[in-house]
Protein backbone atom coordinates (compact mmCIF):
# COMPACT_ATOMS: atom_id res chain seq x y z
CA UNK A 1 0.00 0.00 0.00
CA UNK A 2 3.05 2.44 0.40
CA UNK A 3 4.84 1.62 -2.36
CA UNK A 4 1.51 2.06 -4.58
CA UNK A 5 0.90 5.65 -2.58
CA UNK A 6 4.75 6.69 -3.32
CA UNK A 7 3.43 6.09 -7.04
CA UNK A 8 0.34 7.92 -7.56
CA UNK A 9 2.22 11.66 -6.56
CA UNK A 10 0.33 14.24 -7.89
CA UNK A 11 2.04 15.83 -11.12
CA UNK A 12 3.22 19.05 -8.23
CA UNK A 13 5.19 16.85 -6.47
CA UNK A 14 6.86 14.86 -9.86
CA UNK A 15 7.53 18.87 -10.24
CA UNK A 16 9.14 19.14 -6.84
CA UNK A 17 10.74 16.18 -6.73
CA UNK A 18 12.57 16.75 -10.59
CA UNK A 19 13.49 20.48 -9.65
CA UNK A 20 15.43 19.13 -6.27
CA UNK A 21 17.02 16.30 -8.57
CA UNK A 22 18.01 18.84 -10.94
CA UNK A 23 19.46 20.95 -8.45
CA UNK A 24 21.50 18.24 -6.69
CA UNK A 25 22.91 17.24 -10.05
CA UNK A 26 23.68 20.87 -11.04
CA UNK A 27 25.08 21.63 -7.54
CA UNK A 28 28.23 18.86 -7.75
CA UNK A 29 29.22 20.00 -11.67
CA UNK A 30 28.83 23.57 -10.77
CA UNK A 31 30.81 22.95 -7.33
CA UNK A 32 33.68 20.97 -8.95
CA UNK A 33 34.78 23.20 -11.83
CA UNK A 34 35.61 26.77 -10.41
CA UNK A 35 38.82 27.48 -9.52
CA UNK A 36 38.40 29.41 -6.28
CA UNK A 37 42.08 30.60 -6.07
CA UNK A 38 44.41 32.89 -7.12
CA UNK A 39 47.65 30.87 -6.72
CA UNK A 40 46.23 27.28 -6.30
CA UNK A 41 45.22 25.20 -8.89
CA UNK A 42 42.29 23.23 -8.18
CA UNK A 43 41.27 18.93 -8.95
CA UNK A 44 39.20 20.37 -11.83
CA UNK A 45 39.15 20.57 -15.67
CA UNK A 46 36.74 22.35 -17.61
CA UNK A 47 34.53 19.50 -19.58
CA UNK A 48 35.06 19.15 -23.72
CA UNK A 49 34.74 21.95 -25.84
CA UNK A 50 34.45 24.53 -23.07
CA UNK A 51 36.59 27.53 -23.27
CA UNK A 52 37.34 30.46 -20.82
CA UNK A 53 39.28 33.81 -20.55
CA UNK A 54 41.55 34.04 -18.15
CA UNK A 55 43.57 37.34 -16.99
CA UNK A 56 46.14 37.57 -14.04
CA UNK A 57 47.80 40.77 -12.61
CA UNK A 58 50.58 39.68 -9.82
CA UNK A 59 51.94 42.91 -7.97
CA UNK A 60 54.69 42.41 -5.16
CA UNK A 61 54.45 45.25 -2.72
CA UNK A 62 57.16 47.35 -4.32
CA UNK A 63 55.07 48.06 -7.17
CA UNK A 64 57.89 47.03 -9.44
CA UNK A 65 57.86 44.09 -12.40
CA UNK A 66 54.06 43.68 -12.40
CA UNK A 67 53.42 40.61 -14.25
CA UNK A 68 50.49 40.16 -16.44
CA UNK A 69 48.96 37.12 -18.46
CA UNK A 70 46.21 36.20 -20.64
CA UNK A 71 45.42 32.85 -21.24
CA UNK A 72 42.57 30.57 -22.74
CA UNK A 73 41.39 27.18 -20.95
CA UNK A 74 40.32 24.70 -23.03
CA UNK A 75 38.96 21.20 -22.61
CA UNK A 76 40.05 19.04 -25.29
CA UNK A 77 38.50 15.71 -23.60
CA UNK A 78 36.30 16.14 -20.28
CA UNK A 79 39.74 15.26 -18.37
CA UNK A 80 42.36 16.74 -19.69
CA UNK A 81 42.87 20.78 -21.12
CA UNK A 82 45.63 22.75 -22.24
CA UNK A 83 45.98 26.27 -21.35
CA UNK A 84 48.44 28.54 -23.47
CA UNK A 85 49.20 32.12 -21.57
CA UNK A 86 50.74 35.45 -22.81
CA UNK A 87 53.12 37.27 -20.38
CA UNK A 88 53.47 40.53 -20.47
CA UNK A 89 55.81 42.77 -17.95
CA UNK A 90 55.60 46.22 -16.43
CA UNK A 91 59.00 47.08 -15.47
CA UNK A 92 58.51 50.72 -13.54
CA UNK A 93 61.42 51.80 -14.89
CA UNK A 94 63.69 49.46 -13.21
CA UNK A 95 65.81 46.47 -15.13
CA UNK A 96 68.00 43.64 -12.99
CA UNK A 97 71.27 43.67 -14.37
CA UNK A 98 72.52 40.16 -14.68
CA UNK A 99 75.30 38.41 -12.19
CA UNK A 100 78.72 36.70 -13.22
CA UNK A 101 76.46 33.51 -14.03
CA UNK A 102 74.21 35.44 -16.38
CA UNK A 103 70.83 35.08 -14.03
CA UNK A 104 68.66 37.24 -11.97
CA UNK A 105 66.48 36.96 -9.91
CA UNK A 106 63.13 37.32 -10.61
CA UNK A 107 61.71 37.92 -7.24
CA UNK A 108 63.51 40.70 -5.70
CA UNK A 109 60.16 42.99 -6.40
CA UNK A 110 62.82 45.06 -8.36
CA UNK A 111 65.23 46.09 -5.10
CA UNK A 112 68.35 44.60 -6.19
CA UNK A 113 68.39 42.65 -3.07
CA UNK A 114 68.61 38.92 -5.54
CA UNK A 115 71.25 37.84 -7.53
CA UNK A 116 71.46 41.27 -9.88
CA UNK A 117 71.93 44.78 -9.09
CA UNK A 118 68.73 47.06 -10.19
CA UNK A 119 69.35 49.72 -12.14
CA UNK A 120 66.24 52.89 -11.79
CA UNK A 121 65.89 55.08 -15.24
CA UNK A 122 62.32 55.46 -16.14
CA UNK A 123 63.45 57.83 -19.33
CA UNK A 124 65.92 54.99 -20.55
CA UNK A 125 63.86 51.86 -19.38
CA UNK A 126 60.53 53.27 -19.53
CA UNK A 127 57.76 52.00 -17.62
CA UNK A 128 55.10 50.59 -19.80
CA UNK A 129 54.35 46.98 -20.57
CA UNK A 130 56.47 44.39 -22.37
CA UNK A 131 56.04 41.52 -23.75
CA UNK A 132 57.42 39.01 -21.18
CA UNK A 133 57.14 35.55 -23.21
CA UNK A 134 54.49 32.95 -23.06
CA UNK A 135 53.34 29.92 -21.29
CA UNK A 136 51.72 26.22 -22.42
CA UNK A 137 49.60 24.64 -19.57
CA UNK A 138 48.35 20.90 -19.74
CA UNK A 139 45.86 19.31 -17.07
CA UNK A 140 44.57 15.66 -16.24
CA UNK A 141 42.60 14.71 -13.93
CA UNK A 142 41.87 11.13 -12.33
CA UNK A 143 38.76 10.17 -11.21
CA UNK A 144 35.34 11.49 -10.44
CA UNK A 145 34.11 14.38 -8.51
CA UNK A 146 32.97 13.55 -4.93
CA UNK A 147 32.74 15.26 -1.26
CA UNK A 148 35.04 12.71 0.84
CA UNK A 149 37.36 11.77 -0.94
CA UNK A 150 40.54 12.78 -2.07
CA UNK A 151 40.58 13.48 -5.69
CA UNK A 152 43.98 14.24 -7.88
CA UNK A 153 45.68 15.61 -11.12
CA UNK A 154 48.35 16.13 -12.95
CA UNK A 155 49.36 19.87 -13.95
CA UNK A 156 52.21 20.02 -16.77
CA UNK A 157 53.79 23.52 -18.28
CA UNK A 158 56.30 25.02 -20.57
CA UNK A 159 57.09 28.61 -19.62
CA UNK A 160 60.00 30.85 -21.79
CA UNK A 161 60.10 33.81 -19.76
CA UNK A 162 62.01 36.90 -21.15
CA UNK A 163 62.96 37.64 -17.45
CA UNK A 164 63.34 33.63 -16.37
CA UNK A 165 64.59 31.96 -19.05
CA UNK A 166 62.92 28.53 -20.03
CA UNK A 167 61.56 26.33 -17.69
CA UNK A 168 58.85 23.40 -17.31
CA UNK A 169 57.28 22.75 -14.21
CA UNK A 170 54.93 19.73 -13.01
CA UNK A 171 52.41 19.59 -10.16
CA UNK A 172 50.64 17.03 -8.20
CA UNK A 173 47.29 18.33 -7.79
CA UNK A 174 45.63 17.25 -4.31
CA UNK A 175 41.61 17.99 -3.51
CA UNK A 176 39.55 17.04 -0.76
CA UNK A 177 36.37 18.34 -0.30
CA UNK A 178 34.53 17.61 2.98
CA UNK A 179 30.90 19.08 2.03
CA UNK A 180 29.39 21.26 -0.31
CA UNK A 181 30.68 24.26 1.36
CA UNK A 182 34.14 23.59 1.16
CA UNK A 183 37.53 23.34 -0.92
CA UNK A 184 40.93 21.76 0.55
CA UNK A 185 43.52 21.80 -2.00
CA UNK A 186 47.53 21.07 -1.82
CA UNK A 187 49.70 21.28 -4.68
CA UNK A 188 53.66 20.23 -4.87
CA UNK A 189 54.89 21.85 -7.53
CA UNK A 190 58.62 21.15 -9.04
CA UNK A 191 60.50 23.79 -11.55
CA UNK A 192 63.31 23.01 -13.86
CA UNK A 193 65.15 25.33 -15.55
CA UNK A 194 66.48 24.24 -19.04
CA UNK A 195 69.95 25.67 -18.91
CA UNK A 196 73.17 23.66 -18.31
CA UNK A 197 73.80 22.55 -14.67
CA UNK A 198 70.71 24.35 -13.30
CA UNK A 199 69.05 22.17 -10.14
CA UNK A 200 65.51 21.59 -9.70
CA UNK A 201 63.59 23.84 -7.34
CA UNK A 202 60.56 21.91 -5.01
CA UNK A 203 57.83 24.42 -3.97
CA UNK A 204 53.86 24.20 -2.82
CA UNK A 205 50.58 25.85 -2.67
CA UNK A 206 47.92 25.26 -0.32
CA UNK A 207 44.56 26.58 -0.28
CA UNK A 208 41.06 26.42 1.60
CA UNK A 209 37.84 27.97 0.81
CA UNK A 210 34.68 28.34 2.16
CA UNK A 211 31.29 29.21 0.79
CA UNK A 212 30.09 32.82 2.12
CA UNK A 213 26.56 32.26 0.29
CA UNK A 214 25.47 28.49 0.30
CA UNK A 215 22.03 29.14 -1.59
CA UNK A 216 23.63 30.49 -5.09
CA UNK A 217 27.89 29.32 -4.55
CA UNK A 218 28.52 32.27 -6.00
CA UNK A 219 30.80 34.17 -3.34
CA UNK A 220 33.40 32.38 -1.33
CA UNK A 221 36.15 33.26 1.44
CA UNK A 222 39.39 31.72 2.24
CA UNK A 223 43.24 32.00 2.50
CA UNK A 224 46.07 30.24 0.92
CA UNK A 225 49.77 29.88 1.31
CA UNK A 226 52.58 29.42 -0.79
CA UNK A 227 55.96 29.19 -1.14
CA UNK A 228 59.56 27.63 -2.17
CA UNK A 229 61.57 25.63 -0.35
CA UNK A 230 64.75 25.75 -2.71
CA UNK A 231 64.95 29.18 -2.16
CA UNK A 232 63.61 29.65 1.16
CA UNK A 233 60.64 31.87 0.16
CA UNK A 234 56.95 31.84 1.54
CA UNK A 235 53.86 33.36 1.47
CA UNK A 236 50.27 32.68 3.49
CA UNK A 237 46.94 35.41 3.21
CA UNK A 238 43.50 35.82 3.10
CA UNK A 239 41.56 34.98 0.04
CA UNK A 240 38.34 36.24 -1.57
CA UNK A 241 36.31 35.60 -4.83
CA UNK A 242 33.27 35.25 -6.24
CA UNK A 243 30.75 35.90 -9.72
CA UNK A 244 30.46 39.52 -10.81
CA UNK A 245 28.32 38.89 -13.64
CA UNK A 246 26.64 35.82 -14.84
CA UNK A 247 30.06 34.05 -16.37
CA UNK A 248 32.39 36.09 -14.67
CA UNK A 249 34.69 35.45 -11.90
CA UNK A 250 36.88 37.29 -9.82
CA UNK A 251 39.36 36.17 -7.43
CA UNK A 252 42.14 37.62 -5.28
CA UNK A 253 44.63 36.68 -2.81
CA UNK A 254 47.14 38.83 -0.61
CA UNK A 255 50.63 36.91 0.51
CA UNK A 256 52.21 38.45 3.46
CA UNK A 257 55.86 37.18 3.26
CA UNK A 258 57.07 35.22 6.30
CA UNK A 259 60.61 34.55 4.48
CA UNK A 260 62.39 35.55 1.70
CA UNK A 261 62.61 38.79 -0.37
CA UNK A 262 60.74 41.12 -2.35
CA UNK A 263 57.95 41.68 0.11
CA UNK A 264 54.45 40.74 0.57
CA UNK A 265 52.56 39.95 -2.37
CA UNK A 266 48.91 40.41 -4.52
CA UNK A 267 47.34 38.81 -7.01
CA UNK A 268 44.27 39.20 -8.85
CA UNK A 269 42.52 36.37 -11.40
CA UNK A 270 39.48 37.16 -13.90
CA UNK A 271 37.84 34.29 -15.85
CA UNK A 272 35.18 34.51 -18.75
CA UNK A 273 33.49 31.78 -19.73
CA UNK A 274 33.40 31.78 -23.19
CA UNK A 275 30.67 29.31 -24.31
Amino acid sequence: MQIENRRQRTPSQWACALLAAAALGAAAPAHADVERFAYTYGWQTPTKGEAELEIKHTQPKSGHFLQDSASVEYGITDRWMIEPYIVYNHSGGFKDVPDSTGSVDADDGGTGGGDGAAIFDPIRIGSGYRYGGFQVETRYRFGDYGYKKLQTSAYLEYEQLRREGNEVEGKLIFQYDPNESSDLVFNLITEQPLRKGAPAEWGYSFGATYLADKKSNRYWVGGEAWGNWSEKQHFIGPSVGGYIGKSTRLVGTYGFQTQGVGGDQFRVMVSQELN
